[in-house]
């Protein structure tokens, strides 16, 4: 079984091809990703373009009945549960792992090489199972909380100053002369509609 790939580009900027190449990589069953079961499953992903306007990567969703949603712009960081829970201790950990070698070893600097180890360390100690399924809690992803976005309007502030939000416009079909507070009301009214599927495929 395949735990990991690598993707890169040839300028080094992420793509369409190597989101496609991740979402290959996330459903392929012999390599551990998402069986083909028929069950309806839920990917939240930021509104880059990649990944959300590539069709084939589209088609690849609806034929594996994965339905995407969007976080709002310059919300990710209060709604990714890996912002929200992971990355600060997981920071935290490596800086304290290098600070620790550095003191120790009496050394300036390490090999990049030598890098994955040092961060590998880091990433079991920032990203416990327990400090994972927190951040899902704390976003409101697991266990799904449809009213997260009434319960929380602050962490929708930063999307509040925004003239526009094109990339509702995109999604959601609405006028693109459309306020952001009316792409807010739009997205509580898919969180809702979401519950109600939820319900309706539990109760299948």
């Amino acid at each position: 079984m395949c735990l990991a790939e690598l993707v890169s580009s040839e300028r080094g900027y992420y793509t369409d091809e190597c989101f496609e190449k991740y979402v290959d990589f996330l459903l392929d069953e012999s390599k551990g990703g998402i069986p083909n079961d028929g069950r309806w499953r839920v990917l939240v992903v930021d509104g880059y373009g990649s990944h959300t306007l590539v069709p084939t990567v589209l088609k690849k969703f609806k034929d594996h009945r994965i339905l995407m949603i969007t976080m709002p712009s310059h919300t990710s960081h209060e709604l990714q549960p890996l912002d929200v829970s992971c990355f600060k201790p997981t920071k935290y950990f490596f800086s304290w792992c290098l600070r620790h070698i550095f003191g120790t070893q009496r050394i300036q600097e390490i090999q990049k090489a030598e890098a994955p180890t040092y961060f590998q360390l880091a990433l079991s100690e920032g990203c416990k199972s327990t400090t994972i399924v927190n951040g899902f809690r704390a976003t409101g992803l697991f266990t799904f909380n449809p009213k997260f976005v009434q319960e929380n309007p602050e962490k929708f502030q930063m999307a509040d100053t925004l003239d526009a939000d094109k990339m509702n416009t995109k999604i959601f079909g609405h006028n693109e002369n459309s306020t952001v507070s009316e792409s807010y009301k739009m997205l509580v009214t898919s969180m809702e509609k979401l519950d109600q599927e939820f319900a309706g495929a539990r109760s299948v």
